[in-house]
């Protein structure tokens, strides 16, 4: 079943929806994810979903987060405290192409990202 635990890999679905094996991996102290500026009221009072994914995609980068979100409009970006959510208990993964990923983000472990 896609989404399912298996062990250390991760089955998810890449944007055509073909399943790609994705790691458990440590992420870095922080992650990147890009938004549509018209969503923030949501992401403030639920933080990120996977909504229609299977995770929440994360980027390593300020310029990749705006790129993956500036198809929907005007863009923010929030910043993953990943330490802290490591540290909470929470599991991320990384695909070969590099996108990370994670169940939710909920919103204590958030910041918006001013004048990126």
């Amino acid at each position: 079943m896609v989404g399912k635990f298996l062990g250390y890999k991760h089955n998810a679905l890449n944007n055509n929806g073909t399943s790609l094996k994705v790691a458990e991996k440590s992420p870095p102290d922080v992650l990147y994810h890009g938004s549509a500026a018209k969503f923030c009221g949501s992401v403030e009072s639920m933080g990120l979903i996977a909504m229609g994914r299977q995770q929440v995609h994360l980027s390593s980068n300020v310029a990749t987060a705006i790129e993956s979100a500036k198809r929907h409009g005007a863009v923010v970006v929030y910043v993953v405290d990943c330490n802290s959510m490591v540290r909470d208990g929470y599991k991320f993964y990384l695909s070969k192409d590099n996108v990370w990923m994670t169940e939710t983000v909920p919103i204590q472990y958030l910041r918006l990202n001013i004048g990126f």
